[in-house]
């Protein structure tokens, strides 16, 4: 599962978001595709959010093109028969004398903050973790506002950039310098402490703010971004909620959502909000030319100026197999 670009699979382990709560309704199924094939998701009328395979086992409809949700199953639209939301076991095929023993395929389910997560293992295992709610305090922060991008590159090659704090002066600029960074890990949590000092011209504004600068993630595609700082004497305080999910072998769908803290005038929260998401898509546009176009260097060439660079790759091993990455090693000393 390689291309030329990368030695490395496009399908790590972990939690991966496959759509935003509000994007299931109760007894609303709906497919999504993704690590290579379809998904139906399906929400029950208890609102329990559900996902499995498409494929009835038994003469395969597909199910997210018809099916229907009854109490808390699933109901093939070609001949009725019914699986259990919780288990995936067939509890009923209509006129049979027996219940068939069969199951559909069921992908574990987490949702939490507003995000819609499955659980992805390539040899089935259950979850060995679980994501926890975002920090949140209420109604100190505006509504989330979304944007998206469906672009060709690797899993890895994405979320590497949270830890490569080098590129920021000599690709973005919205910082004149590279960054300090301390980096912690716990399991499967990462987290990057920095002081940011962010040039205020990307915004229209002279001069420059300072403040902390912290990336939270778990696993390698949930990552929680805050900064805060003072401006004019007011407290400000920016936020991001990134996921990025495998598509295929080529293609990854990454959703950041942005939110600012709410100011002591309402009214300017709304262009707070909308300059900072403006700036944010600016800063992904100019990445994604490189992650489109780049090889995936499994040996790279570093300097002292690339930080916890070494650190970072060394914990996100934990979410390939052992097998996995003796196979991207000699993958890599083929393609360079």
């Amino acid at each position: 599962m390689e291309s030329a670009r990368t030695p490395i699979t496009p399908y790590p382990r972990g939690w991966f978001l496959v759509a935003r709560s509000g994007e299931l309704r109760p007894k609303q199924v709906k497919t999504v595709h993704y690590f290579g094939q379809d998904i139906v998701l399906y929400r029950t009328a208890d609102g329990t959010a559900h996902a499995v395979d498409p494929f009835c086992p038994h003469l395969g409809a597909h199910l997210g093109h018809g099916g229907k949700i009854e109490n808390d199953a699933i109901r093939c639209p070609f001949h009725g028969w019914t699986y259990d939301g919780a288990s995936g076991a067939c509890v009923h095929a209509p006129e049979a004398s027996k219940t068939p023993r069969v199951s559909l395929r069921h992908w574990h389910v987490q949702e939490v903050s507003g995000m819609i997560l499955v659980w992805y293992h390539e040899q089935g295992e259950a979850p060995a973790w679980r994501v926890p709610e975002m920090p949140e305090e209420e109604g100190r922060w505006t509504g989330w506002m979304e944007s998206r991008w469906r672009l060709r590159a690797c899993v890895q090659d994405v979320v590497e950039n949270d830890i490569d704090v080098a590129h920021i002066p000599a690709m973005h600029g919205f910082s004149k310098k590279i960054p300090r960074v301390d980096f912690t890990t716990d399991g499967p949590m990462m987290r990057i402490d920095s002081t940011l000092r962010l040039e205020l011209e990307q915004f229209g504004l002279w001069g420059a703010i300072e403040g902390p600068l912290i990336t939270r993630k778990w696993g390698l595609t949930v990552g929680y971004i805050v900064f805060t700082s003072t401006l004019l004497g007011f407290p400000i305080g920016l936020r991001t909620l990134g996921n990025t999910t495998p598509i295929d072998e080529e293609t990854v769908d990454l959703r950041l959502w942005y939110s600012v803290r709410r100011s002591p005038i309402r009214l300017l929260d709304p262009l707070i909000a909308r300059q900072y998401r403006r700036f944010f898509d600016h800063t992904v546009n100019q990445d994604v030319k490189i992650w489109e176009n780049k090889m995936y260097r499994l040996y790279p060439a570093l300097s002292d100026a690339d930080g916890p660079f070494v650190a970072y790759r060394r914990w996100a091993t934990q979410f390939y197999s052992e097998d996995e990455m003796q196979r991207a090693r000699a993958r890599a000393r083929v393609i360079g």
